[in-house]
């Protein structure tokens, strides 16, 4: 209740949400999974993790509706981007995924998303804004491409660039 500040409901979702968007009808969470690391930090032990998740919630009732479990306990999903006619977005690895809740079908909307630190579309323009952070040791490549995946163009912004803010009257 944000007008007492008090928790009125929780919903149990996967382990390590990250992102969370509305589509006029539903909440949606873009979950990570458990990731467990070897005593020796050398990787993700994947008999002790989770694989990540795309889950559906009607805010009305509070009820989880739907749960698109992801194929990989060491990828991790992130940036999810609500895009219009049921549509999401989220980069998952070093791709760009594309989720059609109308069909129920995830596509890979961009094969080659290599290094995303940040991804969000311009509601106005219809265009998807995609940060690479280049490793952290030169400028972030923006690149820009239509809701179809099709690159428009890029530029250089500033290091580690990993947000998107557009502002529409």
């Amino acid at each position: 209740n944000t007008t007492t500040d008090e928790l009125e409901k929780s919903i149990e979702v996967n382990q390590r949400p990250n992102s969370l968007v509305y589509d006029g009808e539903y909440l949606w969470v873009l979950c990570g999974g458990k990731k467990v690391y070897f005593t020796d930090w050398t990787g993700i032990n994947e008999a002790l993790s989770t694989a990540g998740s795309l889950e559906k919630i009607n805010p009305a009732t509070g009820e989880l509706v739907k749960i698109i479990p992801l194929d990989s306990k060491i990828i991790t999903p992130n940036y999810l981007n609500y895009v219009g006619n049921k549509k999401l977005i989220y980069a998952y690895g070093e791709k760009i995924m594309a989720y059609d809740s109308n069909t129920d079908k995830t596509i890979t909307l961009i094969e080659e998303a290599k290094n995303t630190y940040g991804l969000n579309t311009d509601p106005s323009s219809q265009r998807l804004y995609r940060a690479d952070h280049n490793g952290f040791q030169k400028n972030s490549t923006v690149y820009c491409y239509t809701l179809d995946g099709q690159l428009v163009y890029s530029f250089s912004s500033g290091i580690g660039t990993n947000e998107f803010i557009f502002y529409n009257q």
